[in-house]
């Protein structure tokens, strides 16, 4: 019997591939494709932080979600927030 996770499989074309994560399932595991940076990129469809599937969301982007938060910190639905630290990870630092 052949050993069907140690083969290649062709899941998409790479022009099709985009930031947004995509689920695919592979020899019956989940997995995300997206495109990083200009490069593709394939990880198990799971947080390893959160347990939570990576498909139902997006990849984070530094620059986006960090400005984000900087634009509401400093306009007037903010006005009454001081002295906390506010994570932009994720959710990632939550601990249950």
């Amino acid at each position: 019997m052949t050993d069907r996770t140690s083969s290649w499989y062709a899941v998409a074309l790479s022009r099709a591939v985009s930031r947004t994560p995509h689920r695919v399932l592979i020899a019956g595991q989940a997995f995300v494709i997206f495109r990083s940076g200009g490069a593709l990129r394939c990880l198990t469809d799971r947080c390893p932080h959160r347990f939570a599937p990576l498909s139902l969301g997006r990849v984070g982007d530094p620059e986006i979600d960090i400005g984000r938060a900087v634009a509401f910190l400093v306009g007037p639905n903010a006005s009454y927030i001081t002295g906390v630290t506010l994570p932009i990870d994720g959710g990632t630092s939550y601990v249950r």
